[in-house]
C-alpha cells in the first residue's frame, strides 16, 4: 500500500513528523558516555534472520505490517538484489535489555519484512508473495520462494537468497533509552524522515500499542484533519491520538518533557486501564473532532490563521486544546454560536500571549498553562460552559 496523498498533503506530514521528532529529540538527556555501548557487526545470511525472525529474537510486530511505503515491486527488487550478490544496506538493531539475545529494529524493518514475508507469506506483508518486475533474473517473475525452493529449475536461486549476507550493526551494553532514541535520529536524518513513534511503540509494547495502530489501520477522522488518503507510514496519526488521550488522562501530571510524559502514559494506561476505558476515551476524541467539524473545514482544524486566514501548517498543540475542550460541547450549542465563536477565535489568534504559547517553547508547563487558560475563557465567554483544566 503506498500513499496516494496530494502533494501538498504530504507536505503538511512530513513538516509535523519534523515537527513531532523535534519535539522529543530536545528531551533526549544521555545520561552515561558512549564508551560502555558495545557496537558489533556481524554478517548474517538470509537463512540466520529468517530463523531469529522465527524464534521472536527479532520483533517485527505484525501490527505494523500494513504500514509501509513499500510496493511488491520494490520488495521483489530487494529479494532479487540478494540473489544476485548486489550488497544492500545494512540492518540495524538493538539488544533489547529487558530480554537479552533478543533485538529491536533501529534501522531496516523494511527490508526485514519484506524478507520475512517472502519466505512466510502469512506474515501478510506483500500484497502477493510473488517476485515481479525483475529485470536482472526475469525469468524469476510471478514466483513464491516455495516455487524457488521446490523446482529443481530454480533451486539454485533459492541456495543462493538462503546463504545471501547481510551486514548487521547490533547495539548492546546500554541502560538508557534516549540511547537508542540518539541513535534512531542520528540515523533517520534522510528526505523521508521516520517518526519516533514506531520507536515508542516497541519499548511499550502491550495491548494498547496494538490498540493505537489497529484504530488507525482504518479511516479515522484524525485522516481528515491531516489530509491523509490513509493511515500514515510514519505512525503521525497514532502520535496525535496519543498525545490528546494523554493530556486528557494525565495532564495533572505533566511537567515539560514530552518524551517521558508519553512514555509514562503509555504504561500506565498499559497496565492501569482496560480496553473498554480507552474506548471510551477515544470516541471523546472523535467527538471533538466532529464538533470542530461544525464551526471549521477538516483542513482548518487545528490551524491557526493570520490576518484572519486559516494557514496550511497543522499546528498539534493548537489542534491538543481545540479538541480538549469541543468534546464537552452540544452539536446544538456549537451551531447556535458558530459565528460567535469564529469572531472570538480569530481575536485570540491576535492575542500575542496566546500565540506564542502555540508558536514557541510549546512544550513548556507555562506556555501549556497559557494556551489551556485562555481557550477555556474563550469557551466560557461564547458557550457560558466552565470546563476544567488540569493546570
Amino acid at each position: 500500500m503506498t500513499n496516494i496523498h496530494s502533494k501538498k498533503d504530504q507536505e503538511v506530514v512530513d513538516e509535523l513528523i519534523e515537527d513531532l521528532d523535534e519535539e522529543i529529540e530536545s528531551d533526549i538527556k544521555i545520561r552515561e558516555s558512549l564508551a560502555p555501548l558495545v557496537v558489533a557487526s556481524r554478517d548474517w545470511t538470509v537463512e540466520t534472520m529468517i530463523r531469529q525472525i522465527s524464534q521472536k529474537n527479532i520483533d517485527l510486530n505484525p501490527k505494523f505490517q500494513r504500514r509501509n511505503a513499500w510496493d511488491d515491486g520494490k520488495r521483489s527488487a530487494l529479494i532479487e538484489s540478494l540473489i544476485w550478490g548486489v550488497p544492500v544496506p545494512q540492518i540495524v538493531l538493538a539488544e533489547d535489555p529487558q530480554r537479552p539475545r533478543s533485538y529491536i529494529v533501529i534501522d531496516g524493518k523494511q527490508r526485514l519484512l519484506t524478507i520475512a514475508g517472502f519466505m512466510d507469506p502469512s506474515i501478510n506483508y506483500w500484497d502477493k508473495a510473488e517476485l515481479k518486475g525483475l529485470t536482472v533474473l526475469n525469468d524469476l517473475n510471478g514466483h513464491s520462494a516455495q516455487e524457488l525452493e521446490s523446482d529443481a529449475s530454480f533451486s539454485d536461486y533459492y541456495r543462493r537468497l538462503m546463504n545471501a549476507d547481510i551486514r548487521c550493526t547490533i547495539l548492546s551494553n546500554f541502560s538508557d533509552s534516549d540511547v537508542l532514541y540518539d541513535i534512531f535520529y542520528r540515523i533517520n536524518t534522510g528526505s523521508v524522515r521516520l517518526g519516533s513513534q514506531e520507536l515508542r511503540q516497541v519499548f511499550h509494547r502491550g495491548w494498547f500499542a496494538d490498540y493505537l495502530v489497529e484504530i488507525t489501520n482504518s479511516m479515522q477522522p484524525i485522516h481528515q484533519v491531516l489530509g491523509l488518503s490513509e493511515p500514515d507510514v510514519r505512525l503521525a496519526d497514532v502520535e496525535i491520538v496519543l498525545r490528546s488521550l494523554s493530556m486528557e488522562l494525565f495532564g495533572a501530571t505533566y511537567k515539560g518533557n514530552l518524551k517521558q510524559f508519553l512514555a509514562n502514559s503509555m504504561t500506565s494506561i498499559t497496565e492501569g486501564m482496560s480496553r473498554a476505558e480507552i474506548e471510551k476515551e477515544y470516541q471523546l476524541f472523535n467527538t471533538g473532532i466532529s464538533n470542530c467539524a461544525l464551526v471549521f473545514d477538516y483542513k482548518e482544524i487545528g490551524r491557526k490563521t493570520t490576518d484572519g486566514k486559516f494557514e496550511r501548517r497543522f499546528n498539534r498543540v493548537l489542534f491538543e486544546v481545540e479538541i480538549f475542550f469541543f468534546k464537552y460541547l452540544t452539536e446544538a450549542a456549537i451551531k447556535k454560536n458558530k459565528a460567535k465563536f469564529l469572531k472570538a477565535f480569530i481575536a485570540l489568534m491576535d492575542d500575542q500571549e496566546f500565540r506564542s504559547s502555540i508558536e514557541s517553547t510549546t512544550k513548556s508547563i507555562e506556555n501549556t498553562r497559557v494556551r489551556f487558560q485562555k481557550f477555556q475563557a474563550l469557551i466560557k465567554s461564547v458557550f457560558a460552559k466552565k470546563i476544567e483544566i488540569p493546570f
